[in-house]
């Protein structure tokens, strides 16, 4: 049987709603284009087309590109003939920009003449310069083909690629109601960059599966002040940001109760308690939290009409199997799900666990770009364990049910939603000739939040500012530090291994 994710998020839009208002871009003042559902879809058709005379199926396509309409037309198109877009950050730098095209082995790449493209690629294609007369019969795809790349940090200091399935579109059918509560009449406001994945999901994907309205700001994200002008002016039901986003906009922007706003959404870090009171205070609506990671987007939630319970991002979405495992042993001690068993008082673990979903959800990656197959289920090989998978956070559950984070298994760093590695943020430093010694950890702050540090032992009298700006040379702008605290020697075990309870320690004490 054949499926195609962008076909399953269009055709009824098409059939039921082809002139309703499927996408529009925003500046500080205006609608700079609007897209019907019917308008969207001859576009991704033309841009199908084009990559269908210039690749060939299963290709990797790059797409280096700011937050436009054509970005998008392009990554649903590659997805609609069976090629494998691959959306990049503007704010990456040259280096990070030609690994990435390195590894994925990229075909093509279609960028922004006014963003740098890689050299390491043959295939180069100015987007100012795609054209397509006519559309061409399209290839048939499987619910397990390759349908998107994306990638992230690993935990070997250099990204690494997680392949969607065409599936996963519907592995995102359980957060309608246990997150977002989108539906046809809404309008949704992504403060994200469209090549994030928390902005194609949430921001298009799951908005397009709802029949409601997208809405992407193209102007400075940097100005908080802006966000709540936006809600008002268009009408906003939906606001989907990240916490960091949410704090900045209540201390710099006039956040007040808006009549047709419904809630807002939040993912990619913590929500504080005392962030998630403010905006209750002010606005009168409640912030729905999500929990998840790149390889399955969300699986714990709260939305409309379930109880938000300060300190936890909410309970696993139905339909979702999920369990704790022991750290050591990998096996599970908890359970929920369809295929588990309930959340019973009876049942409340006290001690943290891996959280892992269960192999069988639609949403999970079909594996990580440059293995040589699946995942095997059938032994313990981190992080696959068995039936489950778990990116590494810790986690218990209280007696409603509801998910109590305890932090990550890994050294992964969360920075403002992205994840960072912080063993690639060290591998730049060390390339330093003032750095001796480092190591990058994330230090939280006094409002619940948290910052990338590094503890540098120096060779020189190097100051923390041309460090700093030697990281925003050769890493993106949020895997940068943001504070550098020098040290005379980093506490290490007799083995060499980091010992970064003392490590924080000396850094509160700096």
């Amino acid at each position: 049987m054949t499926f195609n994710l962008t076909e399953f998020l269009f055709q009824k839009n098409l059939e039921e709603r082809p002139d309703a208002a499927a996408l529009l871009f925003l500046d500080e003042t205006r609608v700079i284009r609007t897209f019907t559902y019917a308008e969207l879809y001859n576009e991704i058709r033309g841009m199908a087309s084009f990559l269908q005379r210039r690749t060939t199926t299963g290709d990797r396509i790059v797409l280096r590109l700011k937050s436009e309409p054509r970005l998008a037309a392009l990554f649903f198109g590659s997805v609609l003939c069976g090629r494998i877009p691959l959306p990049v950050s503007s704010m990456l730098t040259a280096e990070e920009l030609d690994y990435l095209v390195r590894d994925s082995g990229a075909a093509c790449m279609i960028y922004d003449p006014a963003l740098a493209a890689a050299e390491t690629i043959a295939d180069l294609v100015s987007v100012d310069d795609i054209n397509y007369d006519s559309v061409l019969p399209l290839p048939h795809t499987q619910a397990d083909d390759p349908a998107y790349l994306i990638y992230t940090s690993g935990t070997t200091g250099y990204p690494r690629g997680v392949l969607h399935a065409h599936r996963s579109v519907l592995g995102r059918i359980p957060m309608c109601e246990g997150w977002t509560g989108l539906g046809p009449g809404d309008r949704l406001l992504h403060a994200g960059e469209l090549n994030w994945s928390y902005t194609l999901g949430v921001g298009l994907m799951d908005t397009f599966a709802a029949g409601a309205t997208a809405l992407l700001y193209t102007g400075d994200r940097h100005n908080p002040a802006i966000w709540p002008d936006l809600i008002e002016r268009h009408q906003i039901t939906i606001f989907a940001a990240v916490p960091g986003l949410y704090r900045r906009m209540l201390k710099y922007g006039h956040v007040r109760p808006w009549p047709h706003f419904r809630h807002g959404l939040t993912a990619g870090d913590a929500l504080p308690a005392t962030l998630l009171a403010e905006w209750q205070k002010n606005t009168g609506t409640a912030l729905y939290e999500a929990l998840g990671m790149t390889e399955i987007s969300t699986y714990i939630s709260t939305g409309p009409g379930m109880t938000v319970k300060p300190g936890s991002p909410g309970r696993p979405q139905k339909s979702r199997s999920v369990a704790l495992l022991d750290p050591e042993t990998g096996n599970p001690f908890y359970e929920y799900g369809e295929h588990t068993q309930p959340i019973s008082a009876e049942s409340v673990t006290t001690a943290p666990g891996l959280l892992a979903i269960h192999r069988s959800d639609p949403g999970l990656m079909l594996r990580y770009w440059n293995t040589e197959q699946s995942p095997s289920f059938d032994v313990i090989d981190p992080p696959f364990y068995r039936e489950w998978f778990s990116g590494g956070d810790l986690a218990r559950f209280d007696a409603d049910g509801y998910l109590i984070y305890e932090g990550r298994s890994n050294d992964l760093m969360n920075a403002g939603g992205y994840r960072v590695s912080p063993a690639e943020v060290a591998r730049v430093l060390h390339r330093h000739a003032g750095v001796a010694d480092v190591a990058v950890l994330e230090t939280p702050l006094d409002d619940g939040l948290s910052i990338i540090t590094a503890c540098v032992v120096r060779n020189d009298d190097v100051d923390a500012e041309t460090l700093i700006s030697y990281c925003h040379e050769h890493l993106a702008d949020y895997k940068c530090p943001k504070r550098v605290v020098f040290v005379d020697a980093l506490p290490r075990t007799a083995g060499g291994k980091l010992r970064r309870h003392d490590l924080l320690r000396l850094i509160s004490e700096a």
